[in-house]
Formats: C-alpha cells, structure tokens, sequence
C-alpha cells in the first residue's frame, strides 16, 4: 500500500482506538489462547490431564459472521487447562484484517491463574504475555517478541484471567438478583479490573436448532456490560456485548466457515457535525464546538468549556525553553519508558541520538523528530497493540504507531512526552485519531501523521497515555462515548 495523502492519515487515526474497544469487548468474552503456544511450565502427562471437552463458537457483529472461536478444557490433577484460539475478520478502510489472539492457561482450584500465555497476531505485528503465580504475586512479562518487560502483580486476594471466567461462572450460585464481585487481569493492559456478576433470571433461548431453558447473567466491568446465557450445566451458550458483538456456540463444521469482515470500524464510528462547514482547517486559530455526550473532556491550555459549548486554540510553541521551568509539572512518568513505549530500547537511543546531533535546544530537537517520523514511516492502516520499536523495525503504521515512535524518541532524549487520544476532523467527519504532547516548560501538541507542531485546532483531546495502550479508565470512557457524541460547529477563526 502506498503513501497516504494527510488528510487519509486522520481517518486512519480511528484504526486502534476503535479496535482497542473492540479487541478489548472480545477478550472479555474469549480470552483467547492457543494449543501450540509456549508457555513458562512445560505441560505433561504428570499433571493427570483428562476429560476434555472442545467448545465452538461463532463471533458475530451487526448480523455478520466475522470470526469463531475454539476453547478446550481439560481437568488437571490440581485445578484446569484452558487452551483457546480466535480469529476474526476486521475491516478498516476498506482494507481486511485477520487478528488471531492465542494462548493457554494453568488455573488452579481457585481458578487464580498458575500459568498463562497470551498472543495477539496482526500480520507481523505480535504482542505476548507469559506469566504464572509466585507465591502472592503473578509475574508477567510482555510486550513485543524479543523484547519483553516483567510486570509483578501482587494479590492477597484472588486475580483471574478472563479466560477462567467461564469456568468460574460453572461454580458460582445461581440466586437472581444476587450480585459476585471479583477481579480480572487483563492481559492487553496489565491491569487488574473489577468486575462483578449478577443474576438476572431464566428464559428460553434457541441455539443449534434447540430450545433451551437458559439463566442469564450480567457482567459488568468498566462500565460494559455483557450478556452471558448458561445453559442447565452452566455452561455459556451464548454472549451479547457492546457494538452488535454476539458470541453463540455452534459446531466444528459450522464456526469457522461462511466468515465475512466486519463492517468498516473507521467509518461507522465517525462524527458527522452539524453548523457551519470548516475549511482549511490547518489555518484555524480558533474553534467553538458544542459536544454533547462529551462531558468527561477535560479542559486544559488549548481547550476551554462553558457548559457544553468548547473553544480550542492554537497553542504557541515556545520560542526557546530558556527560563522555562517544569516544576510546576510532574513529568517524571512522562520520561520512563512503558509497554509500546521503549525509550530504554538501544535501536530507538542511537536513532535519537543520530537525529539530534549536537542539537541542545529540545524544541529543535523535537521538530527533527517530528520531520523524521512524517517523511520516514509509511503511513498504512494497522491492527496491532501500538509499540515504538516495532513501528521503527517496521517503517508502518497508523496513527498510534506514529504516535508511540515519536513519544518514545523524545522520551529517550530526555524530553517529556506522552500519547494523546482524541478526534480530528477529515472531510466534514471527526474521527479518533492519536497523536503526540511534549512538554518545554509547557505541553505542546505534535501530530506525526500530520506533520503538525502545534496541532490544527480541530484537534479535541479525550486522554493523555503514559504508555501507548489506553488503561482500563480510559477504554472504559471511550467505549461510554462511542455513538452518543453530537458535534455542532458554532464558528471559527483564521490566523
């Protein structure tokens, strides 16, 4: 695929944060993982591995077949193993995306994770997650293949991996209106999120051509809530979740055939706003919007609210950092390096290093980077977990590939930087798109996919990342605000 002209690059810009939701929502409801995959416990014949059972599912979204799921289960002497695959057919403009997400789980009695890996597979992008439980700690270590970091995760009390989840609901209490509490590692993040449970009754449900008396429990986490029908043995049937997601269980010779891709995630997650039309857009100096549905923006130096109407202006870019100080602002977290975020990585130091020569002054440095990025790395549609060394291995990416490279390098030059979620507007529509902060004395907007220091006012930031990933606050808040923001543009001004 070739070049992309810059305005193409904003609506690519809605690729990962649509697909982190979305990715997200489907590990909660298939933790996926897969039969071959390594793990950090060799699994043998000792551990008394028996009874199995392989379980088949379809994926749907808005009445199209774009994935399927297998899970297998076998009982161990002490505890289970789960060992699931996924694959799913995702669109973004236009362009088809096969996603695999692997793994396998030991789980003990508790169904506290003892073993577990994980794997997200984009074409050439991969993202992996091994760990297993030392004494009251589950130690992690994820990130790209070859260069993974290690997490420690303590608990007093138990933390489950979601793909235990199903195995869990076969123990819980069926009493309606009763609610569980609990808390699931999410392996994309490598947070802990509390999730809870509640009964809401029984009904009929037909599934494989079968009636079948079914009890549906909710699940809630983050502010999602997903549907799960357990049959008489309490075993899932079937899931609804958020963006016409349904999960339902079929049969080997069904699941995996008759697949079609998703519809466009790009475009039917886009913002149309009503008023007056903007034009030349990189001009604008002053921007009055009224958003509805967006009362958890927060406002900072370039974005003012009065009740719902906004008015974003064009930052100044210093004109030397001399005098300006940052102890007005912790920046610290904005230095180290984070999952995506491999500013300690040797590749991305010498690339810094080669681009800022004898360069002192950041604000300079920053704009050879800003240079770099834009001119260098092919703009191209990805579904991947964003890391700055892989794009630059790569030389590909979308908007957060830009984004998580250009932080990463600034961040290894000693300059505080992070990864900004938010809308930007292309051809009439706002649409999610990333791009990058970096602070002299104050927070200044750089967008790589644009070539922008500071951005275009139509710029409207949602979140600030210490890392490339969204935490769980922040997908939560995204997947709240998915199809409930109305956009109307009040007025503007040019330079």
């Amino acid at each position: 695929m070739g070049k992309l002209s810059p305005p193409a690059l904003i609506i690519i810009g809605a690729l990962l944060f649509i697909s982190w939701i979305f990715l997200f929502l489907v590990y909660l409801e298939n933790s996926s993982q897969d039969p071959e995959a390594e793990s950090t416990t060799a699994f043998d014949e000792g551990q008394g591995r028996r009874n199995k059972k392989e379980m088949w599912y379809e994926i749907h979204m808005d009445n199209r077949k774009i994935g399927y799921r297998c899970e297998e289960v076998w009982d161990l002497d002490k505890g289970i193993l789960i060992k699931e695959r996924t694959l799913l057919l995702l669109s973004f403009m236009g362009v088809q995306q096969p996603v695999v997400i692997l793994g396998r789980y030991i789980l003990e009695e508790s169904f506290v994770p003892k073993d577990l890996y994980f794997r997200f597979q984009s074409g050439v992008y991969a993202f992996v997650v091994r760990g297993k439980a030392v004494g009251k700690e589950l130690v992690v270590q994820a990130g790209i293949p070859g260069s993974l970091k290690e997490y420690r995760f303590p608990f007093d009390s138990p933390i489950l991996i979601s793909g235990g989840l199903r195995s869990y609901l076969k123990n819980l209490p069926i009493t309606p209106n009763e609610a569980h509490h609990l808390i699931l590692l999410d392996p994309i993040t490598l947070k802990p999120l509390p999730m809870s449970l509640k009964v809401l009754g029984k009904e009929t449900l037909e599934i494989m051509d079968r009636q079948l008396e079914v009890t549906l429990v909710e699940a809630e986490i983050m502010g999602a809530k997903v549907l799960m029908y357990l049959d008489a043995q309490k075993e899932v049937v079937k899931e609804k979740g958020l963006m016409g997601l349904t999960i339902t269980r079929s049969s080997k010779a069904l699941a995996s055939t008759g697949l079609v891709s998703s519809k466009d995630l790009v475009f039917q997650n886009a913002i149309r706003p009503k008023g007056k039309k903007i034009v030349a857009q990189e001009r604008l100096s002053r921007l009055e919007l009224r958003i509805k549905g967006g009362d958890l923006i927060p406002e900072d130096h370039r974005q003012r609210r009065k009740g719902d109407v906004w008015v974003i202006t064009r930052e100044r870019v210093p004109s030397s950092p001399e005098g300006l100080s940052q102890a007005e602002v912790d920046t610290a977290g904005f230095l180290r390096p984070g999952p995506g975020i491999e500013s300690d990585s040797k590749k991305i130091k010498d690339l810094a290093e080669s681009l800022s020569g004898n360069e002192k002054d950041p604000i300079k440095v920053a704009k050879r980077f800003l240079a770099w990025v834009y001119a260098r790395v092919e703009k191209r549609p990805t579904v991947s977990i964003p890391s700055a060394l892989t794009t630059l291995e790569q030389m590909a990416g979308d908007c957060n590939e830009h984004a998580a490279l250009l932080t990463a390098l600034l961040r290894a030059s000693g300059i505080p930087a992070r990864v900004v979620v938010g809308l930007c507007i292309n051809k009439g529509e706002f649409f999610y798109h990333a791009w990058t902060e970096a602070f002299f004395g104050t927070w200044v907007s750089i967008d790589p996919s644009l070539n922008q220091m500071p951005c275009d006012v139509t710029h409207i930031r949602l979140f600030h990342l210490t890392d490339s990933l969204p935490g769980p606050e922040v997908s939560s808040l995204l997947v709240g605000m998915l199809g409930k923001v109305e956009i109307e543009v009040l007025g503007f001004e040019y330079d």
